[in-house]
């Protein structure tokens, strides 16, 4: 009974192994023809019309000595909607023992207004700090 518990509990592990090794966990997002990549204006402002949709990335580290934390918010979800948010993730191989993280979120202008996207990130062994704002302006 025993022998068969350890065949199980080895070949269990040997599939979750071979799992985190195959790449891509799901499929990458592909923003649509007439989306804006909001990553280009940085520290900048952007001028939006009510209806036209854009989208934040960003990547983070979760690797057991290199952990990122992160968060994404718009100042007035009355002006700028946060319509969704997804995750692409990356597994290297159990050797490297590190994931990489593609976080992607979609925005919406829904009013007329000026709001501001903030992405703040904070490498946790460290402390250090990363912050970036973005001026949305929508007409």
């Amino acid at each position: 009974m025993l022998k068969i518990y350890g065949w199980i509990v080895c070949l269990f592990f040997g599939l979750l192994t071979f799992a985190q090794a195959q790449g891509p966990q799901d499929k990458p997002f592909k923003p649509e023809k007439a989306m804006i990549n909001l990553n280009e204006y940085e520290n900048k402002s952007i001028t939006l019309e009510v209806g036209q949709v854009a989208y934040f990335q960003y990547t983070i580290a979760d690797e057991v000595k290199n952990q990122t934390g992160a968060s994404l918010y718009a100042d007035d979800p009355g002006v700028l909607s946060m319509e969704h948010s997804q995750s692409h993730w990356y597994i290297s191989p159990p050797s490297q023992k590190f994931r990489k993280h593609v976080h992607t979120t979609v925005f919406s202008a829904v009013a007329a207004g000026n709001t501001a996207i903030h992405y703040e990130e904070e490498h946790l062994p460290t402390g250090d700090k990363k912050t970036i704002a973005i001026e949305v302006i929508v007409k």
